[in-house]
């Protein structure tokens, strides 16, 4: 059988167990890692389309502070009793509604009430300001979540997301693809260790380190596609690692039981077909 050029032999040893096997040798080092730096970018694709969809956030991820001001009743009673139009609020000076040493809550509030605070929230006529441990946001308000239009905490708290989606979407991007680094380096790399220390065992014919990472660089292939489908459908990091382990270890098992790892064994088996 003719063997086909990277990178479609990598997708054609898909089809079988079998193949992946026979085919683990067949990958240079810079292949295998232009391979596993493809199966990082599948799995983090589906990051920025699911924050694309995404209108509001639990600010209490990223700001929990802050959020607990949010909940303010005095703030919120300032800002349903003030007329807000087009222009903005149309506050009158400045008012402090909570202070103590870390936090301070108020309309108007100056920048150096702000900046004394590792905490701070602050109405003003055309903008807001959010700050939580010393990270300061200055927002305009937005004709799409006007805060005089339902609770103001979700209406500010949408607004902020709408402003940082982009840094947002980023900042998962790098969680999702640093975790999928360690557990993809571990099972490829990892696994392949220990199938290497076995190679003096006639049971395997896996003779070099190289090898080994190929066989298990192959089988990860079908599982992060499988994953990559799953977080499409439902975002979610931890289900996606935990379905793409327990996919890569029961797709190993698979080759296994067709191969044993071990070519006498097909040889073998091929001769019995006969």
């Amino acid at each position: 059988m003719r063997r086909r050029p990277f990178p479609f032999n990598y997708f054609t040893n898909f089809a079988s167990a079998k193949r992946l096997f026979l085919e683990r040798g067949s990958y240079s080092w810079g292949q295998l890692i232009l391979v596993t730096l493809f199966l990082l970018a599948l799995v983090i694709l589906p990051v920025p389309f699911f924050y694309q969809g995404q209108t509001s956030t639990n600010l209490a991820l990223y700001m929990p502070r802050v959020n607990k001001l949010l909940a303010n009743p005095k703030l919120e009673q300032v800002a349903k009793t003030t007329p807000y139009t087009k222009s903005g609020y149309a506050f009158k000076g400045k008012q402090v509604l909570l202070t103590n040493r870390s936090e301070t809550v108020g309309v108007n509030l100056d920048k150096q009430d702000i900046a004394s605070h590792k905490t701070a929230l602050s109405l003003n006529n055309n903008s807001f300001v959010l700050k939580d441990k010393g990270v300061s946001y200055h927002l305009f308000y937005t004709k799409q979540f006007a805060p005089n239009q339902g609770k103001l905490k979700q209406q500010l708290s949408q607004t902020w997301f709408l402003r940082n989606k982009a840094a947002i979407s980023f900042s998962m991007m790098t969680l999702v693809l640093n975790l999928f680094l360690v557990t993809n380096l571990l099972f490829s790399f990892g696994a392949a260790f220990f199938l290497w220390l076995a190679r003096k065992s006639p049971a395997l014919t896996i003779n070099s380190y190289k090898e080994a990472v190929g066989l298990m660089v192959g089988i990860l292939g079908p599982a992060t596609l499988l994953t990559m489908i799953v977080e499409f459908v439902k975002f979610d990091i931890s289900l996606a690692i935990s379905i793409q382990m327990i996919a890569a270890v029961c797709l190993m098992l698979v080759v296994y039981a067709k191969t044993h790892f071990n070519e006498h064994y097909l040889n073998d088996e091929r001769i019995g077909n006969r």
